[in-house]
């Protein structure tokens, strides 16, 4: 956007809310600083569950790693038919 531009949309946003500019402003500050808090206090709330999660599966040094078997896979191959005559 071009300098001239913003000043002609600001000269309009003042023209149209003139008296109600700090109230919009303040209005929008409280917006943004709820949602602030909000994401601050999801991100704290996932931060603890993982870390729950990390420490309560604490492994022992001392105790074997379990290696799961693998499963048995069965081969499967199309019947051999002779041909009809």
């Amino acid at each position: 956007m071009s300098p001239v531009t913003i000043i002609v949309l600001l000269l309009l946003g003042v023209m149209l809310f003139g008296g109600k500019l700090p109230e919009m402003a303040r209005d929008i500050g409280k917006s943004l600083l709820e949602f602030q808090r909000g994401m601050n206090e999801w991100g704290n709330e996932a931060k603890k569950t993982i870390f729950d999660e990390t420490t309560s599966k604490t492994v022992d040094k001392d105790d074997p790693v379990p290696v799961p078997e693998p499963a048995p896979q069965e081969t499967s191959a199309p019947k051999f038919e002779p041909p009809a005559e």
